[in-house]
């Protein structure tokens, strides 16, 4: 096979299914033939806008190694390593720079904080950084599969990645992103600041806002830290449904016919003024 199927996002909800070419594997990278993909928030917004130029969205990446460099160890910060043709990993989306203040300050690899990165399936104009863009993501130029909604995707160097353990589906590798929001949430929760006690632990009565991926997520996180209690507000009945089947959260309070008010009060009474 010399092409690769592919969503290319090239207008407000306009999507067109191309076939791209398969690029060359360069020395320091390698190709990856998708298994799965998640559909982010993000996603939802951006295709709601115009791109800068055609690009496949996603970042949220899980596959199998179809082809790579023969210094791809190297130049690839790999977890579980080392890699061969043939394994399955996940891909951090971000690649950063490590040197500019951001990066200086907050450590390479963080999000968000990188003025100079790449973020696979994200044109780097609508990240909002101001900064250079390192790579582009333009269908029209090699390696051109920047992003997962794709056969295949190439994947950079300096971009982090995870092996995936032999008796884990790839549906629930990809979740690692949005695991990884959840996870952070709750560390914070944990070393809350201005307090000197944990401000979360396990005698902890927890409230999750959004019933969404990432706060079920967080939901499951939290019951596996053993909280004492976990209660989800949010819109939408078959989500709350889910995160009492998935999150085992104990109780829900869906907005829609819990006024803002009375969500406190049930709250407090659920939680026995906690």
């Amino acid at each position: 096979m010399t092409t690769s199927k592919a969503a290319v996002w090239k207008g407000k909800y306009h999507i067109d299914i191309e076939q791209l070419p398969i690029p060359e594997v360069a020395d320091d990278g390698l190709l990856l033939k998708n298994e799965a993909n998640g559909i982010c928030g993000t996603d939802g917004h951006l295709i709601e806008q115009d791109p800068p130029y055609p690009a496949i969205m996603c970042h949220e990446i899980a596959g199998k190694i179809e082809k790579m460099g023969k210094n791809a160890n190297k130049s690839l910060n790999v977890y579980g390593g080392p890699l061969k043709e043939g394994d399955r990993i996940v891909l951090y989306p971000w690649i950063t720079c490590g040197k500019c203040e951001g990066c200086r300050t907050h450590r390479p690899g963080t999000c968000t904080t990188c003025a100079d990165s790449f973020v696979y399936g994200v044109p780097y104009s609508m990240l909002g950084l101001g900064g250079a863009e390192p790579i582009n993501s333009r269908v029209d130029e090699a390696p051109y599969l920047k992003g997962g909604f794709s056969e295949y995707t190439y994947v950079f160097p300096e971009t982090y990645v995870w092996k995936i353990p032999d008796d884990m589906p790839s549906e629930i590798a990809v979740l690692m992103d949005p695991m990884a929001v959840a996870v952070r949430s709750i560390e914070m929760a944990q070393t809350s600041p201005g307090i000197v006690e944990e401000g979360m632990n396990t005698n902890s009565k927890v409230v999750i806002i959004g019933a969404g991926q990432v706060g079920i997520l967080a939901a499951t996180y939290a019951r596996a830290l053993g909280v004492e209690q976990i209660i989800m507000v949010g819109g939408r009945s078959e989500r709350l449904r889910v995160a009492k089947e998935l999150g085992q959260v104990d109780e829900v309070i869906d907005i829609h016919s819990v006024k803002p008010a009375d969500r406190i009060k049930q709250v407090l009474e659920l939680t026995g003024g906690g």
